[in-house]
């Protein structure tokens, strides 16, 4: 299956647009705090332009969705990278020529923070109609390795740009551009079929909002997968928010027990991407999910009751392994069962959820990071495995895919009458 992906002239293009803007992406964030920071002398510039990106991405995703599942999703996608382009390759021509002021940074982030809403469901709901549906597994996980590698290099190449060459903000935004830029180019090669309905000319905006709502709420397994994704990450963030306290705390540490452990999250999470794609016929299920879960709150307990350095950095790096299976399996199940003209909107609702979920435990836990300090890990870690809870395998037994009008894979139609049903004795 690994091996017909990489031949996929579709996937390649769609995974090597969004690989491709994302290490420009990570390169400019990186690139932008350090230059905030040392302009400044503080980090609270920094958050604001960070919040205003964050807020408007939240806003947006209410509407997102419906666009992603009305309009022609290879459009979106190239559109919203070459708006992205031209946002940075502006803003970075002003910096370039000392023309630079707060507001300018701001409304920068808050124009990036809408591309990135319409880009980021539309990407999730276009794979499974370029893509056969058993191959989904697989590209999630070999599209999360790349991620995960753009992740570990980008602060790398950030770094030399920085004290390697002495290079500021403005070519950080000039290099975000071009790689927005070269995304849309990738994106326009794409071979995509794009069906419109003949009754949705007549379907209203705020109607299409609601039915995708309405859709969420009538999916029982749907709706406990993303009261799930609620509660995870609000303990996820408390977890991010706490662990370089912890290190501080712990080990008297100066940071670099902490970028080992960072790491070593991201190695960890490669490796799960690997042998997520090495799997062949892999079927993810409730129970996976289940399993994955609780695998994510163990070492997080551990870090609080084993405090011994080189088992720290390795329990971080177990979260990572287990919580990037999750989200593989995750989004393979969503992508694979929810109906494709609805696909935008439930990845809106799920983005939007997560979003709006992890900082209110990002302030909760850090106002109270000092009294609980010596007991927050146990919490975390019980809290992801409580969770699991919410995953009421039975409601997902009878699913079965709503849209039986076939599989549109480039310009053919695959007969699609018999739904998806989770096996009864699962994994």
């Amino acid at each position: 299956m690994q091996e017909k992906l990489w031949l996929h002239k579709n996937f390649l293009l769609l995974t090597f647009g969004n690989v491709t803007s994302k290490l420009g992406s990570k390169i400019y964030e990186v690139m932008l705090a350090w230059w905030l920071v040392e302009k400044t002398g503080s980090a609270k510039l920094f958050g604001m332009v960070t919040a205003a990106g964050l807020i408007s991405v939240v806003v947006c995703n209410i509407f997102s969705g419906v666009i992603a599942d009305r309009f022609n999703k290879k459009h979106i996608l190239i559109i919203s990278d070459l708006i992205s382009a031209i946002v940075c390759i502006i803003v970075g021509l002003f910096v370039m020529n000392d023309v630079l002021h707060v507001p300018i940074l701001v409304l920068a982030a808050i124009l990036l923070g809408i591309t990135n809403s319409l880009f980021t469901p539309t990407l999730k709901a276009i794979l499974p109609s370029l893509i056969e549906k058993e191959m989904i597994v697989s590209a999630n996980s070999i599209t999360t390795v790349i991620s995960q590698v753009v992740t570990v290099s980008a602060p790398l190449i950030a770094g030399m740009m920085i004290k390697g060459f002495s290079f500021g903000l403005g070519v950080a935004f000039l290099v975000n551009g071009i790689t927005y830029f070269v995304s849309a180019i990738s994106e326009l090669c794409i071979k995509y079929c794009h069906k419109v309905e003949k009754t949705s000319k007549n379907i209203k905006f705020l109607t299409d909002i609601k039915e995708g709502y309405s859709y969420v709420k009538n999916q029982k397994w749907l709706l406990h997968l993303i009261y799930v994704s609620a509660v995870v990450n609000l303990f996820i963030a408390a977890y991010n928010t706490i662990l370089p306290m912890y290190f501080l705390h712990s080990y008297s540490d100066d940071g670099s027990l902490y970028s080992y452990a960072l790491g070593a999250e991201a190695v960890f999470a490669i490796i799960a991407g690997i042998v997520i794609s090495k799997k062949k016929n892999d079927n993810p299920t409730p129970a996976s999910l289940k399993k994955e879960l609780i695998f994510c709150g163990v070492p997080i307990i551990l870090l609080q009751l084993i405090q011994v350095s080189y088992i720290s950095i390795l329990l971080v790096g177990f979260f990572g392994y287990y919580l990037t299976k999750f989200n593989i399996y995750f989004f393979s199940i969503v992508q694979r069962e929810v109906s494709k003209d609805k696909l935008g909107r439930v990845f809106s609702i799920i983005f939007m959820v997560a979003l709006s979920i992890m900082p209110l435990g990002n302030l909760i836990f850090g106002l109270f990071s000092n009294q609980i300090i010596s007991f927050v890990f146990i919490i975390t870690g019980a809290g992801i495995i409580i969770s699991t809870l919410l995953i009421k395998v039975n409601d997902l037994e009878d699913i079965s895919i709503e849209n039986d009008k076939g599989i549109v894979i480039n310009d053919c139609k695959i007969p699609n009458n018999n739904g998806f049903k989770f096996p009864k004795n699962n994994r």
